[in-house]
């Protein structure tokens, strides 16, 4: 989604009143598709570094960060870097030498601190541990647990642990990616031991590498669930929100049934897991969270079963379920961290399935298949947290973990975590590479473009889109195409190219529609849509938003039906229907809040400030711009970045503070300048203009109004182009050329009705009043000031409704 502008203009000479127009988050698909089927997607994030400063000197562990990461605080020169093992040792009371308790890895240094991922820990707190670096050659001293790849000898590799640690023939070890020892490539099982060393083989994934981490999974003796005997998933009904509704008792019987089923295909044919319906029992979610894992607990105890699925019911349709989950008895599992996590998550209308691999360990399997319910409902943060559950075990492999990359390349994109996104799609990429998979090579680089078009990299965003057209084609591939040409249109509209975006977003549109691509469909329409709205064809704007959300709509697709929500709100403010306007954005607002849109909330937590600042009430405008420049900036949108400083220059302008609103412009004018957004650059320019004359420098500001007047016209942006206009008029009159001024001001009041927007044409009639009176003509003004009258009181602008009173009641009988 990009933040659009169109110019208002208040009724002073300097003109700051600003609106904001939502090209939406349809600048693409809501998600490319992958090939046919689904699954979860995800992987551990990195959290950013936090604040740690060193103790005394000494290196010193937090609190746990995102994803397993942690901080350690390091003095200055501390000499460590990226790919370092690391040692956490504890000093529990009555120990006279510290303990290891951990072993991680270093992943990024700073100058004081550093993140480190914890590869294996014992069942000792972290938090204050010390830590120091474990030499090359030294032993890393956890037992077992934590060991390097030390040699390859065809088939066989040769472990850094043997007996003396507490190995045992038949051990299994997972193989770590050695940029990234989050990352899982494959794993090994001891066939020989020595008394410091063991000689193991290939299970699976990638050919092991000297110098790679490996960290003990199971024992031999283990069965495939890393435990003794078998587990058991117990599914019960999902409680109803209203107990008096029976229909959503019977869709939390309905929905428990399914997931109960799908849990069961998906774990079919694994030794040691079962999983059951339970119709009798469900778990009432009117209490706190913890009441209700005690409450799943206590069922699980009942009927002998160690995870118990339940949840919530909120209406009739699969959609409003929130799935839970509750691990019984963690100690028997052997896995601390699964203590009842919560999840939430809805089956789309067709279900879901799980292909290719199965998990393996029940918890990693309940969080794959409610990761994939979560993401198929568009809640994305639920499934960045479940589905990477399920990633960073290693229990998801072949086309299901490329399938879960790519979920979760688009998930963290859409969360705004366009660096942990873009990470994902280049592993996706590599892998997919690896595999020979081309297609999923192309998802990964249609996620790059995407975060790239977000980030304002034109060039690397139109490389990446012409590579994946030259695909497609070639292996026809008519989605992907579509996705390509689509994509590349927004570039170009973006840019000011507008009758090249329409004829690339037709042929989009008569693609999809032939390939039966209906999210795809409804897409191209919303931004069909967005350019008749630029070029002031109300009408059939409002058709074409109205057929993208029916469509988003009848298939579920909650992202597309908050953006066109957005849209159509615009048009509702632009009319003078404020409070309607109001209405759809918060829906709009809600909707993305729900499903994790961080540059959706932005941009129409933007266009609410908008709505507040032209009613009067500057402090909470200034609060929530604010609050969209701190997502903006938080996901990296440099186009949503240039447009709030836009705004808030204005807000600077308006109260005298001209050095800084000059300031403020300049800096929005730099950023859209640097990514092509010729619209933003006119909008800007507008405004400096307006800063010229509000200074008396009368022959700069028409310099100014003219570079945006030419750049309005260039990209057919007739609001834009009527704004510059009335200004300009207003110089002409102020310069004593009144018949000229008067001429241009009543045909942008006529263009301003075709286009039916409401706000400049009531700046039209009020700005006439004006000349009339100056010149005597009473009666005139008086009928102008009446009309722009209504219109200000429709348009809830309570100052300029005071200030037009004041000057009627002051006209001449």
């Amino acid at each position: 989604m990009r933040t659009k502008r169109v110019r208002g203009v208040r009724r002073s000479s300097a003109g700051l009143a600003m609106m904001v127009v939502l090209a939406s988050g349809c600048a693409g698909p809501a998600r490319v598709q992958p090939p046919p089927s689904k699954t979860p997607a995800a992987g551990v994030t990195s959290p950013p570094p936090s604040s740690c400063p060193a103790a005394a000197g000494k290196p010193v562990f937090c609190l746990p960060a995102e994803g397993g990461q942690f901080v350690v605080g390091l003095p200055r020169g501390h000499g460590w870097e990226r790919g370092d093992w690391v040692r956490l040792s504890q000093e529990p009371p009555g120990l006279t030498a510290a303990r290891p308790v951990a072993i991680a890895v270093l992943v990024e240094a700073l100058a004081d601190a550093a993140r480190v991922s914890v590869l294996h820990q014992t069942d000792a707190r972290l938090d204050g541990a010390g830590a120091g670096k474990i030499g090359k050659e030294e032993r890393p001293q956890l037992g077992k647990h934590v060991g390097r790849v030390l040699k390859v000898d065809g088939g066989r590799v040769q472990l850094g642990v043997g007996k003396a640690d507490g190995a045992v023939e038949g051990d299994v070890y997972t193989v770590r990616s050695a940029r990234d020892a989050n990352e899982i490539v494959g794993r090994l099982q001891v066939k020989e031991l020595g008394e410091l060393h063991a000689w193991a083989v290939a299970l699976d994934g990638e050919p092991a590498r000297e110098g790679q981490p490996v960290v003990y999974l199971r024992a031999a003796d283990e069965g495939v669930l890393g435990i003794n005997a078998p587990v058991s998933i117990l599914v019960v009904n999902f409680d109803p929100a209203d107990e008096q509704d029976t229909r959503e008792a019977k869709a939390g019987r309905g929905f428990a049934k399914q997931l109960a089923n799908e849990l069961g295909n998906a774990a079919a044919g694994l030794e040691g897991l079962s999983v059951r319906y339970e119709g009798s029992q469900r778990v009432r979610v009117d209490r706190s969270d913890e009441e209700g894992h005690a409450e799943a607990r206590a069922i699980g105890k009942r009927f002998g079963a160690h995870i118990v699925v339940w949840g919530s019911m909120r209406c009739d349709k699969a959609g409003c379920a929130l799935p839970r989950f509750t691990v019984v008895e963690p100690e028997r599992l052997k896995r601390a961290a699964y203590r009842g996590n919560e999840v939430r998550g809805s089956f789309d209308d067709a279900g879901f399935t799980l292909k290719g691999a199965r998990p393996l360990e029940p918890v990693a399997l309940a969080a794959a298949i409610l990761g994939s319910v979560a993401y198929d409902a568009q809640r994305y943060a639920d499934a960045r947290v479940y589905l990477g559950k399920a990633l960073s075990q290693g229990v998801l492999q072949g086309e299901d973990e490329l399938r879960g990359r790519h979920s979760l390349a688009y998930a963290l994109y859409t969360e705004g975590q366009t660096v942990a996104a873009r990470e994902q799609a280049n592993v996706l990429m590599k892998r997919a590479r690896t595999a020979g998979a081309a297609r999923w090579e192309q998802s990964g680089r249609a996620e790059l473009a995407r975060i790239d078009g977000r980030e304002g990299k034109v060039d690397a965003a139109r490389a990446h889109l012409g590579a994946i057209r030259q695909w497609s084609e070639g292996a026809g591939d008519e989605e992907l195409f579509g996705f390509a040409l689509h994509q590349l249109a927004w570039l170009e509209a973006q840019q000011g190219r507008v009758d090249e975006a329409r004829k690339q977003y037709e042929k989009s549109l008569a693609l999809r529609r032939r390939i039966g691509d209906v999210q795809g469909e409804a897409s191209t329409l919303h931004q069909l849509a967005v350019l008749e709205a630029q070029q002031g064809r109300v009408d059939e704007a409002r058709k074409q938003y109205e057929k993208s959300l029916a469509l988003s709509r009848r298939i579920g697709n909650v992202q597309g039906e908050a953006s066109t929500l957005h849209n159509l709100a615009v048009l509702e403010a632009q009319q003078g229907r404020v409070d309607e306007a109001r209405k759809q954005y918060e829906k709009s607002l809600e909707l993305k809040r729900r499903i994790g849109n961080v540059q959706g909330e932005a941009s129409t937590l933007h266009e609410l400030a908008r709505l507040e600042a032209q009613q009067g009430r500057v402090d909470e405008a200034r609060k929530q711009y604010e609050k969209s420049l701190e997502l903006t900036r938080r996901i990296g949108d440099v186009e949503g970045v240039a447009a709030t400083l836009h705004q808030l220059a204005g807000f600077a302008a308006q109260q005298g503070r001209v050095d800084e609103a000059r300031k403020q412009y300049k800096k929005s004018l730099e950023l859209s300048r640097r990514i092509g957004d010729a619209q933003g650059e006119a909008a800007t320019l507008h405004q400096l203009a307006g800063l010229e004359a509000q200074q008396g420098r009368v022959d700069e500001a028409l310099k100014q109004y003219e570079k945006s007047l030419e750049l309005n016209r260039r990209i057919g942006d007739m609001a834009g182009e009527l704004a510059t206009q009335i200004n300009m008029a207003v110089l002409d009159f102020r310069s004593g050329r009144r018949n000229e001024a008067r001429r241009h001001l009543e045909e942008t009041l006529e263009r301003a009705r075709a286009l039916r927007h409401a706000e400049y044409e009531v700046r039209c009639l009020d700005w006439l009043g004006i000349f009339d009176r100056d010149e005597g003509k009473h009666a005139s003004a008086r009928a102008r000031w009446t009309a722009a009258l209504a219109l200000y009181r429709g348009l809830r602008m309570p100052r300029e409704v005071k200030e037009l009173e004041e000057q009627l009641a002051s006209l001449p009988p």
